[in-house]
Parts: structure tokens; C-alpha cells; sequence
């Protein structure tokens, strides 16, 4: 076929000849025994001759494999033994519980369950992560516990002897849950455990619960008491005021000291060192301790103790206008 452009140049257009038919698609004599024609789409290569000698490449377009989806992925399959299990790849719950690449971590912050979710996790929970110990945790799933949050206290029991780690921030839990969890994960340290695995939890966090309070946080130190594996307690925004600090102070100055790990899989919390003791740290930031407050749990403190109490906003007591 020939074309006249500008300036009287006359060029030709040919289409090289690829061995495979126009649309893209390779002749059958062509296809190898594992392509098809929905998965293979190779595009020509265009050559322009200028005159009748001399050619050039105008547009070299290299050859692309198009794929086509693979059905299983769509439909979310995975091959265990010689059966194929639906994996529900489009559920943002999964994605959320699988974000991590780790069987031994299982991570997910900030969101907000009801109840459906929180019984689809639970299932996923089952699926993935109960057949191998759990280190780390964190369920930042904005619930209380009759929403839903209590389908995960009887895996928190199960793992107790692995977890080191748990995140349970940003919740909806109140003294009566921190009960249930110090029961549940037997943190208390003179209580023999029911059975052979004992706690080995180093770091608890409940930051956030707005409803823990006063009694929790004094009931959940109160059991701590004599618990010399855990490194650190984070309380942030649970609604501690004077009268709660000044119940648990006595609780920090009676701590002990904390152990080290006895291997390298630890929280690296804090940096530990042979020259430097294992410290226990409690983070009561964001609450609404007053000067008293501040007063009783700074007094006495242990050198093995680190406390921080930072954006404390205290109750003022209003004066009474005059009329």
C-alpha cells in the first residue's frame, strides 16, 4: 500500500510478517502447548521504506504477553495438599489480617468493627493464626466487648505462652474487660498458671479505653504487682484523675525488678544492655492527674521504675459566678 505525504515523498507502509494473524493472535500451527489464544496477544511491528533501498523503524513496538486473569486468583484459590480452599481475596478484612507477610504478627490499627466484621475476623483469625505460636498483636478494632471483641479473648488465652506483645488500644473496654484479660493471660505472677504455659507478655497496651478508669487501671497494676516478666504498660487516655494515681502509686514503688529475656526474641521496647538493668516502664500520658496525683506516684520511685505523665488535663474546679 503507498501513501503520498507532505512535500511529494512518497513512503511505503508495510507490516512485517510476524507469523501471527492481524488482531494479535498466533496462527494454531504456531501456539505451544500451554498458551491459549485468551493469554497471548503479541502487537506487529511497523516498518516504514523510504524509497525503494533504505529502511527504518518508526514505531518498533516489542512484543507484550498479555494475560489474561488467571481464574483461580480471581476466585481466590488456594492449593493445600491435593484439595483447593476458597481464599475471599476481596474481602478488606482478609487483606487487613494479611497486610504483614508473618504468621507470628497479626497487626491491625485504627478501624471500626461491628459485629459482622468482628465474627469475619474471627474466622480468618482461626484460619491463620492458631495453628502457629503469636508473638505480636494488635486489635485496634474500635469495639467493646459485646460487639464483638470478645470472640478474641479465648485466642488471647490460647497464646499467652508466645505473645509478647499486645495492642488492644482504641477499644471499647472497661474495668470489668482488664479483669477478664489479667484472668485470661494469668499475668499475675504468684499464681501458679492452670497449665504448663505461663505468660510471656512484656509489653500490654490499653491506651485509649476511655472507660477503663480509675478501678481498671488500679486493678490491672494491683495484679502486676509481682509479675517480673513484663517490661512495660501503656495507659494512655483511660481516664486516671488524682485519686487514681494516688492508688497506684504504692503498686510502683513495691515493683520488682525485671527479668531479662532469657532469648533473643524479646520486645526490643527498650534498649537493654549488659551495663544498663531491664527497667519497667508505665505511660499514663493523656489522662487527668492533677498536682497531687503527680506528687504521689513521683514519690519513692524505684531506680528500676520509668514513669511518664505528659498532657495531663486535670478537672478545675469551676468557681460560682456572683449574682
Amino acid at each position: 500500500m503507498r501513501m503520498g505525504g507532505k512535500g511529494g515523498n512518497d513512503k511505503s507502509y508495510r507490516l512485517r510478517d510476524t507469523g501471527r494473524r492481524p488482531g494479535g493472535v498466533k496462527r494454531p500451527a504456531d501456539r505451544t502447548e500451554t498458551e491459549s489464544p485468551s493469554e497471548v496477544a503479541v502487537a506487529a511491528t511497523a516498518t516504514v521504506a523510504v524509497g525503494d533501498d533504505e529502511t527504518f523503524d518508526v514505531a518498533a513496538v516489542s512484543e507484550s504477553r498479555v494475560v489474561a486473569p488467571n481464574e483461580a486468583a480471581t476466585k481466590g484459590v488456594q492449593q493445600e495438599g491435593n484439595r483447593c480452599v476458597p481464599v475471599p481475596l476481596s474481602d478488606p478484612i482478609y487483606r487487613i489480617m494479611h497486610a504483614l507477610p508473618r504468621s507470628d504478627v497479626l497487626e491491625i490499627f485504627k478501624c471500626r468493627f461491628g459485629r459482622e466484621e468482628c465474627e469475619r475476623a474471627a474466622a480468618y483469625f482461626d484460619g491463620s493464626y492458631m495453628k502457629n505460636p503469636l508473638r505480636q498483636l494488635r486489635l485496634q478494632l474500635g469495639c467493646d466487648r459485646a460487639t464483638g471483641l470478645h470472640l478474641f479473648f479465648p485466642k488471647l488465652h490460647h497464646h499467652r505462652g508466645t505473645l509478647r506483645l499486645i495492642d488492644l488500644s482504641r477499644n471499647d473496654l472497661d474495668e470489668n474487660d482488664v479483669a477478664t484479660l489479667t484472668q485470661l493471660l494469668e499475668l499475675r505472677g504468684d499464681d501458679a498458671p492452670s497449665s504448663g504455659a505461663s505468660s510471656a507478655l512484656e509489653v500490654l497496651d490499653l491506651s485509649y479505653n476511655r472507660r477503663i478508669g480509675n478501678r481498671g487501671a488500679l486493678f490491672l497494676l494491683a495484679a502486676l504487682r509481682h509479675n517480673d516478666r513484663i517490661r512495660a504498660v501503656v495507659l494512655k487516655g483511660i481516664s486516671v484523675d488524682d485519686s487514681g494515681a494516688i492508688a497506684v502509686a504504692p503498686f510502683l514503688r513495691q515493683r520488682p525488678l525485671p527479668r531479662m529475656p532469657e532469648d533473643d526474641e524479646g520486645v526490643t521496647f527498650q534498649e537493654t544492655s549488659s551495663r544498663r538493668l531491664p527497667t519497667f516502664f508505665l505511660n499514663l500520658n493523656e489522662n487527668r492527674i492533677g498536682a497531687a496525683g503527680t506528687v504521689a506516684l513521683g514519690k519513692g520511685l524505684p531506680a528500676h521504675v520509668s514513669l511518664t505523665m505528659c498532657k495531663q488535663r486535670p478537672f478545675c474546679n469551676k468557681k460560682g459566678s456572683s449574682k
